[in-house]
């Protein structure tokens, strides 16, 4: 079983579809003040959450479907914000404001086009419990229950300006 919820999730078995994997956002810059509409593209993300899933749940659920009952969102350093799945790979989500923290450091290292890189993440959580749409923010603590699925790669970053 997979127990470590700050890592993405293995496949399920060897010959089982890869590991999920953002592909490709956009857009990739956004404003300090965050509210972009952000799209994800996340291969094998149906595959990745069902073998997270208990071996009963997921022979529950053919072809690699999502269960109906998961919900998902976008990890962005110390925020959490609710995405929606808009098709079989593409997750949307509004980006949340720029931390208070990386802000000062942005202009603390004095730059005229100062800007600050994120890692973003996809996280899931099986059963109810939805973050409410309105939720821009969700502390580091209260994420125990959401697990990794995926994470962009380091050369592919989300860009705020500031």
């Amino acid at each position: 079983a997979h127990k470590d919820p700050t890592q993405p999730v293995p496949s399920a078995r060897p010959g089982s579809p890869a590991s999920p994997s953002i592909v490709d956002f956009l857009p990739d810059v956004v404003g300090a003040e965050g509210g972009a509409k952000l799209l994800l593209t996340v291969t094998g993300l149906g595959a990745g959450v069902v073998a997270a899933a208990s071996a009963a749940a997921a022979a529950a659920h053919e072809h690699g479907a999502v269960p109906t009952a998961c919900t998902f969102a976008l990890g962005f350093d110390e925020t959490l914000v609710p995405a929606d799945r808009i098709a079989e790979s593409v997750l949307r989500a509004r980006t949340p404001p720029l931390p208070p923290s990386a802000h000062a450091r942005a202009h603390a290292a004095q730059s005229l086009q100062a800007a600050v890189q994120m890692r973003v993440c996809v996280r899931f959580r099986l059963g109810g419990g939805a973050l409410s749409a309105s939720a821009t923010a969700l502390q580091t603590a209260g994420w125990s229950d959401w697990r990794v699925v995926a994470v962009a790669p380091p050369s592919m970053p989300l860009v705020y300006s500031c």
